[in-house]
């Protein structure tokens, strides 16, 4: 109402991309066979960028993810691991490894038995 101001300072913001997981390259995935329901099964994973953050979990399917996940730690550098439990119904089961935003979900080939 009473005329021009001053100008506003100027404000600059971007996304951070840097947390996105872009590849992944197993290290111990599961093989064998396992108890239904018995015990956790051990696995890691090389993840780049090493910052990760990584998650595990087991899927009936190469194709699709699983519904859960394990958070992964940190082992050294870029190779983060988790402990997770057997799956409790029996078949073929698939490891699985991802950002834990969802990036990057890959699938170990060689699938594993829970009997």
């Amino acid at each position: 109402a009473s005329g021009a101001g001053a100008a506003s300072a100027t404000l600059t913001a971007s996304t951070l991309v840097s947390g996105l997981v872009t590849s992944i390259v197993w290290n111990l995935a599961p093989s064998g066979s396992f108890a239904h329901g018995a015990g956790t099964i051990g696995v890691n994973a090389h993840f780049t960028p090493a910052a990760g953050p990584a998650q595990f979990g087991f899927s009936a399917s190469a194709a699709t993810p699983p519904v859960g996940w394990t958070a992964g730690s940190n082992v050294s550098g870029d190779l983060w691991a988790a402990y997770i439990a057997v799956p409790v119904t029996p078949g073929n089961w698939y490891a699985w490894a991802s950002g834990t935003d969802g990036s990057s979900p890959t699938a170990y080939a060689t699938p594993f038995a829970v009997t």
